[in-house]
């Protein structure tokens, strides 16, 4: 079976035992997509976020989006050489736009983001589901 349809944000487990039909390849069990935030009955997604972060590559130089609860998000991000205030202002419009109506959002600069095993920044944590 070709090795297609997965994303960067898959994650999975590389399986130590061998295929049952002969080959030689490894197996491994895809365990889901984590570029998905869950709030209510609204989805962020991180290509959303990321896309409007992306024209401000020199303003961000990393984010994150922390899930409080169901109804309250942190958005951190690093600040960068051309960061502007009114840059979150911009964030938080487009952010109001994708949840509901309620949804409290908290932005705070940070000087650095904690980093993965992998040395990567997670986009999205979820406080109350610990994806």
């Amino acid at each position: 079976m070709p090795f297609i349809r997965y994303a960067v944000g898959d994650r999975g487990t590389v399986l130590k035992k061998k295929c049952p039909c002969g080959l030689a390849t490894p197996l491994f069990i895809v365990e889901g997509r984590t570029r998905t935030l869950h709030l209510g009955t609204k989805n962020l997604y991180y290509e959303d976020i990321n896309r409007h972060i992306s024209s401000h590559v020199s303003a961000i130089l990393q984010w994150q989006i922390k899930k409080i609860n169901e109804k309250h998000i942190e958005f951190s991000f690093v600040k960068g050489r051309t960061y502007n205030p009114s840059f979150e202002n911009h964030i938080r419009t487009r952010i109001e736009n994708l949840l509901e109506k309620d949804t409290q959002i908290e932005i705070r600069a940070v000087s650095a983001m904690q980093l993965t095993t992998a040395g990567k920044t997670d986009a999205f944590i979820d406080n109350v589901n610990k994806i």
